[in-house]
């Protein structure tokens, strides 16, 4: 049944993802993008422990389809006909026995920072899923304390310069920093950050654009909003001792969006969280009565027409107990859906270390 949660999580996490990309209708009216890569790497090592589980350099294999925006619709100029696609790849991570392979699926949009015809430079953004070969297993495999998961998530940052060879044919030099984690749903989960260069090529079908019709020219008015949300999650704190345990977060925001792409807003949030009973527990302490939290934060996000971004970052004004840290961020997939709704999935950590994942259902009230 735990299995199946998680596996429930991770699903809605992908699937999320990929409505970001299905949502945009008559976006593609461009020729295919096909483009295999290969890198080495090292696994950073963000603990002192990390220097010990490598055998020397990652290696990375990756497979890219993708197709440029046609520029019909307005978010497409503003972002200057991003690339939208998926990857497959598949990485060594230097140590069989201990961290073995892994294999991602990522939706991805990249996006052309400085675009001329013999290069250009590009930035791509892609978040998904993987499933790691080796996890940490108290009794066959107690080494590896970075992952605790055969699935996590993914996400993956890389820069590319393109050098036009040939018509439809251009060579591709690049790096990146590529990251595995559960958000916390089965410890332990200290993460894996590689840094790689990577070097491939890549095929255009073609190269000529079809004729499309320009996007209509309205003038864009600022506007405010009022969101209520309710996110579920769940984690678990050491690996084969404590059970799971389940997480909830209550949100209102209020938010104006002053540009096309941003949305600023203000909001609070309150928390339920009883893993941190566990510090109490081991400590011989007397555990609170109930496990919850208050904070207000400050949020941005970037809109790609129906889904955006989301991030927030929060200090608690109340807390039942003691042990978590005073600031929290959230990051989120926000899809809207409707006129009223939105779905969302993301990551609460305190300063880059995962809390937890969650999912969620919001409603929002123009103001």
């Amino acid at each position: 049944m735990k299995n199946k949660t998680r596996q429930i999580y991770l699903t809605i996490f992908l699937l999320l993802t990929l409505l970001s990309l299905q949502a945009q209708d008559n976006t593609y009216k461009s020729s295919g993008i096909l483009s295999l890569k290969y890198g080495k790497g090292y696994i950073y090592p963000h603990h002192q422990c990390v220097k010990y589980l490598t055998k020397g350099y990652t290696t990375v294999t990756e497979l890219n389809w993708s197709m440029r925006t046609n520029g019909k619709k307005a978010w497409h100029y503003y972002y200057k006909r991003p690339v939208l696609g998926l990857a497959l790849s598949y990485r060594d991570l230097a140590n069989p026995e201990i961290l073995g392979k892994s294999y991602a699926f990522s939706p991805f949009m990249q996006f052309y920072l400085i675009e001329t015809r013999p290069f250009s430079l590009r930035l791509k953004t892609a978040i998904g899923v993987s499933v790691l070969s080796k996890k940490f297993d108290i009794d066959k495999n107690i080494h590896n304390i970075l992952i605790g998961s055969h699935a996590n998530a993914y996400i993956h940052l890389n820069l590319d310069i393109d050098i036009r060879l040939a018509p439809g044919i251009s060579a591709i030099i690049g790096g990146g920093v590529a990251h595995y984690s559960n958000g916390h749903m089965k410890p332990p989960n200290k993460g894996v950050n590689i840094f790689e260069l990577q070097s491939g090529l890549r095929y255009t079908f073609s190269e000529k654009p079809k004729p499309v019709s320009p996007p209509e020219n309205k003038p864009f008015r600022a506007s405010n909003e009022l969101s209520l949300q309710y996110c579920g999650g769940m984690k678990k704190v050491r690996p084969g001792k404590y059970k799971d345990y389940y997480t909830s977060i209550i949100g209102i925001n209020f938010e104006r969006r002053i540009t096309p792409l941003h949305r600023f807003g203000i909001g609070i949030n309150f928390f339920s969280d009883h893993s941190v009973r566990n510090p109490y527990i081991s400590y011989a302490m007397q555990p609170p009565q109930n496990y919850y939290a208050g904070g207000t934060h400050l949020s941005y996000a970037i809109v790609f027409n129906q889904f955006e971004i989301g991030m927030q970052m929060g200090m608690f004004f109340y807390k039942t107990h003691k042990y978590s840290e005073f600031i929290y961020q959230r990051y989120a997939i926000i899809y809207r859906f409707g006129k009223y709704w939105m779905a969302q999935t993301g990551l609460k950590t305190y300063w880059g270390s995962a809390d937890f994942m969650f999912v969620g259902l919001g409603c929002r009230i123009p103001l």
